[in-house]
């Protein structure tokens, strides 16, 4: 199996679960810090590029899909904070509806 294919894949399929009684402000606060973190390797990313004399295009694309997944989960913990806020207008208690409740 190719290595690059394999980290792809485990880049595109990583998950940031937040506590599921978190409060929309923690939700947000934990949003601006995965923000942060992208732009951090953003920068560090076009310095290098700036820099090099020569570009591995395959290490700098599998960089790239990093920042996208830290910018996928502050776009997730944003979703969950707006959905604590409209269920809290609604006057009803937030549930966690991942888990299956068959049981």
């Amino acid at each position: 199996m190719n290595k690059d294919l394999g980290d792809r894949w485990l880049l595109r399929h990583a998950g940031y679960y937040a506590d599921p009684q978190a409060a929309p402000t923690d939700l947000l606060n934990d949003a601006t810090e995965w923000l942060g973190y992208a732009r951090g390797m953003v920068d560090v990313l076009s310095e290098l590029v700036f820099e090099a004399d020569t570009v591995n295009v395959r290490r700098l694309s599998l960089a790239m899909d990093g920042v996208s997944v830290l910018m996928d989960m502050s776009a997730r913990s944003v979703a969950q904070a707006h959905a604590h806020w409209l269920v809290s207008a609604a006057g009803e208690p937030y549930v966690e509806t991942t888990a299956s409740n068959d049981a």
